[in-house]
């Protein structure tokens, strides 16, 4: 395995590394050694499920504001034409 250069934080002895994941579950194992003494191993498993980026140019279909915007605008029309009969009828 290669040297993974952890980041350790002098004031409480906890240290950080990247590691690559794979899809699904990753078994880790930290064994450390300390000046101080021996350090416990650490087992951990890590579920890492990637994300998929949609492209925002490859975005499809039409925004439902616009489908409410639409409607409203039918409506509109209809009772304009509406008033307007009543109105010529008298």
């Amino acid at each position: 395995m290669p040297d993974l250069k952890p980041k350790i934080d002098l004031k409480t002895g906890e240290f950080a590394f990247a590691l690559e994941l794979i899809e699904g579950a990753n078994l880790i194992q930290v064994e450390a050694e300390s000046s101080f003494g021996p350090v416990a191993k650490e087992t951990r498993i890590v579920h890492y499920q990637t994300v998929g980026i949609k492209d925002p140019e490859t975005k499809s279909g039409i925004n439902p504001i616009y489908y409410a915007i639409g409607i409203l605008c039918f409506l509109a029309l209809i009772l304009i034409f509406a008033i307007s009969n009543l109105v010529k009828k008298k």
